[in-house]
């Protein structure tokens, strides 16, 4: 399974470039039927005794003002989670449910992520998960996130399973017997 790593900023900073991207593309478009409304549509209309042709010109289709987008809405549920980076374990975003064994070591939490792009930037809210779990695909985004990103998360996050807790317990008590 192939994992995409992205930082949270960049992704953002992709989001807002496609936006203005997008935008630009709808003026020039806007601008090019204006430019091409030379032609004429022709009709019949049935109902008349003669069937004589008429026509309507194109620059009667024609709007004066363009097309652009006034914001991009979406939201994308997602899994925060601990990973190892390294030597050091830090905390992110995943689009798709983490394995069984790392669901085992590490704590993680359905989400939603809400991304609004406009003109003044991208900006996130984490809410959270109340979709169905996302599917696994064969291609697994993970987003990481600023140290100042990290710490307002880490509280969003669980602490260790009560089962580790039980297994740290017993592990302490079995060594203690066996001295």
């Amino acid at each position: 399974m192939t994992a995409i790593t992205v930082p949270l900023d960049g992704f953002c900073a992709e989001l807002q470039r496609v936006y203005e991207q997008a935008n630009s593309d709808l003026s020039a478009i806007s601008e090019q039927k204006g430019a091409d409304a030379t032609g004429v549509f022709s009709y019949r209309l049935p109902h008349q005794a003669t069937y004589g042709l008429q026509a309507i010109p194109y620059s009667a289709f024609h709007r004066n003002h363009g097309y652009r987008l006034q914001e991009l809405d979406f939201s994308i549920p997602c899994y925060l989670t601990a990973r190892k980076f390294g030597k050091e374990s830090q905390t992110v975003l995943m689009l798709q449910a983490p394995n069984w064994w790392q669901k085992m070591r590490h704590p993680h939490v359905l989400k939603h992520l809400e991304i609004h792009v406009a003109k003044d930037g991208a900006h996130l809210l984490l809410g959270p998960g109340t979709s169905p779990r996302p599917k696994r695909s064969s291609r697994n985004w993970i987003l990481l996130l600023t140290e100042k990103q990290q710490s307002t998360f880490a509280s969003l996050m669980p602490g260790a399973p009560r089962w580790r807790s039980l297994l740290e317990t017993w592990r302490k008590s079995w060594f203690r017997k066996t001295k």
